[in-house]
């Protein structure tokens, strides 16, 4: 509410929503043949992602093939490039603070295409 100096009021107000959403986005492929396309498997989050307090990737039976810890999310240089490893589905988990201070872990399956 606003009052001139003749007295006239005025009223408005206003509706703020705070979408609380925050998305992990991660591919289900990637083909690391140097072609600059998807040559790289990383976490793609939303802005609210603070940090990748771990990054896992296992083989089919288990055994840990690529690990990072404490490092920013959106950062393809920072992923797996699937060096040395064959055509296959690996599973990842990964580990998320958030800036609003929550930790979530989140897990899923990738498959590498040569």
């Amino acid at each position: 509410q606003v009052r001139n100096n003749l007295g006239c009021i005025g009223l408005d107000s206003i509706s703020i929503t705070v979408d609380s959403r925050c998305e992990i986005y991660n591919i289900t492929a990637f083909t690391p043949n140097g072609d600059g396309l998807n040559d790289w498997f990383y976490p793609r989050t939303d802005p609210c992602v603070h940090l990748v307090r771990r990054w896992m990737i296992f083989n089919r039976w288990g055994k840990l093939v690529f690990e990072r810890h404490n490092f920013e999310p959106n950062r393809a240089d920072l992923g797996w490039d699937g060096e040395n490893h064959p055509s296959d589905v690996y599973i990842w988990v990964a580990e998320f603070e958030f800036y609003n201070g929550k930790i979530e872990v989140k897990r899923g399956d990738v498959t590498l295409l040569r």
